[in-house]
């Protein structure tokens, strides 16, 4: 299943056996080098204040209207899992980071939103977004060269042609803020036809 992480704020984590809620998913941790999704940060709602916790995706065993998980000691507060320390402690964070081509720094917007499937936890898209309302066209994973401290560095051609036909098959609109690349890249695939 392909899922944008707005979609999973909020989203009941629930511990398979028992049927018990054991909190709600409140963020999300992306390896910046690999792409991957290493986990989800869960709110846990059963205790005044409520705890934020660490769900690895290797425990989780279900998705769909929940995520469901094994048992409640699968859940750990991120501070005591050793191997999250560095990735906890890099800066390079993807949602909020800037997006910028490599070559001309050009901004792209912020990344607002991430899609990436379940099966794989792997990123698939990135959703960048300029002042308050403004979407920009969606930049895929495969775009991405580097992701830094600066901001997410992708290529300077961010809409290819491949790209550029997954945005029209997701029904996304194209942005009037790129006109001339998508002018290239219609004329580059009228002339191929």
């Amino acid at each position: 299943m392909h899922v944008r992480f707005s979609m999973v704020i909020g989203m009941p984590v629930v511990e398979d056996q028992a049927d018990t809620t054991l909190g709600i998913v409140s963020g999300i941790l992306l390896h910046p080098d690999t792409g991957v999704i290493v986990g989800f940060f869960v709110r846990d709602l059963r205790m005044f204040g409520g705890s934020e916790y660490f769900l690895s995706v290797a425990d989780i065993i279900g998705w769909g209207t929940v995520i469901h998980v094994r048992s409640e000691e699968k859940l750990a507060l991120p501070q005591d899992i050793v191997r999250l320390s560095a990735l906890l402690d890099d800066p390079r964070r993807v949602l909020g980071q800037k997006i910028l081509t490599r070559q001309s720094r050009r901004s792209i917007g912020r990344c607002q939103d991430v899609q990436f499937d379940t099966r794989h936890f792997q990123l698939e898209w990135l959703f960048p977004k300029a002042w308050w309302f403004f979407s920009r066209t969606p930049v895929p994973a495969s775009d991405v060269i580097e992701i830094t401290e600066e901001g997410i560095l992708v290529r300077e051609q961010v809409l290819s042609e491949p790209a550029m036909k997954q945005v029209q098959e997701l029904d996304l609109s194209l942005p009037d803020v790129l006109p001339s690349t998508t002018m290239q890249c219609k004329r580059h695939h009228n002339s191929v036809n």
